[in-house]
């Protein structure tokens, strides 16, 4: 009995050691300014679907609606600082969705767009060296309770939920940039 809990306790012991190792490995080696010198996103955008009675904006238009926010949370947060030696660089991942599009008969796909899929990577590189880094996938945009409603009635205007993903998005990749 002594000798397994001599066990058990050198076991524990060991794993509580190597999350600590583990943990300590992954913190940030270098601090940085706390400013960044960001230049533009780099936008993959994807669309299956083109629809046939509607017409939204452009790809050109949420890159540079992306860009316009992102900019405006940075100089909000007093974080951006053209002479900076910290570099952001930020990947967007935009996948516009209609609803229906992937049924089988075109006659069920919609040109009613739903909420995109998004995604980011974000890195902060100073000397060609990546000092920070960070991606999520899979995002999803809630317009809330009033906005979902409002969509199902089919009321929300034709960009309405795309602009309310890339201000969502763009709040949240500047507040992700300040955690670092």
């Amino acid at each position: 009995m002594k000798n397994t809990k001599q066990n058990l306790a050198y076991t524990l012991f060991v794993l509580i050691a190597l999350m600590l190792t583990g943990c300590a490995a992954t913190q940030p080696s270098e601090p940085l300014s706390g400013k960044v010198k960001f230049d533009k996103i780099t936008l993959n955008f994807i669309q299956k679907h083109i629809p046939r009675t509607k017409q939204y904006q452009s790809q050109d238009d949420v890159e540079r609606k992306l860009n316009d926010e992102i900019i405006k949370n940075l100089e909000l947060n007093n974080m951006l600082d053209a002479n900076s030696t910290d570099e952001l660089v930020i990947t967007i991942d935009f996948r516009r969705i209609f609803m229906g599009e992937d049924m089988p008969i075109s006659k069920l796909r919609s040109d009613t767009i739903a909420s995109p899929k998004l995604g980011y990577d974000i890195k902060i590189i100073r000397d060609a060296k990546v000092l920070r880094h960070l991606r999520k996938t899979n995002l999803n945009y809630s317009a809330g309770f009033a906005g979902n409603i409002k969509h199902i009635m089919m009321m929300d205007k034709e960009n309405e939920r795309e602009n309310g993903a890339i201000g969502a998005l763009s709040k949240d990749i500047v507040e992700r940039v300040k955690e670092f």
